[in-house]
């Protein structure tokens, strides 16, 4: 009788074993994923590091040239800008603020 109730417990451990790992089991805070669960987790794991390894690769280089470049561009329009200040005289550079002040 003892082996019997030990058979019978086993099987019942197996068969709560097998249908948590099929549908999994959501008892208040514990949650046991089952099969379908974990895959649906690891797709959308797998997309977030394919968007993530995109950004890395491509997006990110990208914008940092881009920063470069206007950064260089802005450079050359300072060193104009500085120039022409520096050639020009004190009122022509106040006529030319009252112009950009009154068109804005």
């Amino acid at each position: 009788m003892k082996k019997l109730l030990i058979s019978i417990l086993i099987i019942l451990i197996c068969a709560l074993v097998i249908v948590t790992g099929i549908k999994g089991i959501h008892l208040g805070n514990i949650n046991v994923l089952g099969i379908s669960e974990i895959k649906s987790e690891n797709a959308d794991l797998e997309k977030k590091l394919e968007q993530a390894t995109t950004l890395v690769s491509t997006d990110y280089p990208s914008q940092i040239s881009t920063i470069n470049s206007d950064i260089k561009a802005m450079n050359n329009e300072k060193q104009t800008y500085e120039d022409l200040v520096a050639v020009s005289t004190d009122s022509e550079v106040a006529a030319s603020l009252q112009k950009t002040k009154i068109h804005s």
